[in-house]
């Protein structure tokens, strides 16, 4: 089993065998992956071609993970802030 580790969510999946890559695009959408999120297994930053074993635990974060506000011009709570 890999445990799959995104924002607070934390649940276990049979996927050993499968890389980084398809795991985040199968779960993409039920666990809000986004494309250009950061990816650690087993606490190492990882590339989407990784392939996952039994007992790896697998995270996706954020690239803006502790950003105050994401920095977008047209971000209408980051305007709020100026």
């Amino acid at each position: 089993m890999i445990t799959l580790h995104v924002g607070w969510q934390s649940k276990q999946f049979p996927l050993a065998g499968y890389s980084v890559g398809s795991v985040a695009d199968e779960f993409s959408k039920d666990f809000n992956i986004q494309a250009d999120a950061k990816v650690f297994v087993n606490g190492e930053e990882a590339d989407r071609d990784a392939i996952l074993k039994d007992g790896d635990n697998l995270e996706f974060l954020n690239p803006n993970a502790g950003v105050k506000g994401c920095g977008q011009p047209d971000c209408p709570s980051c305007q709020k802030k100026k």
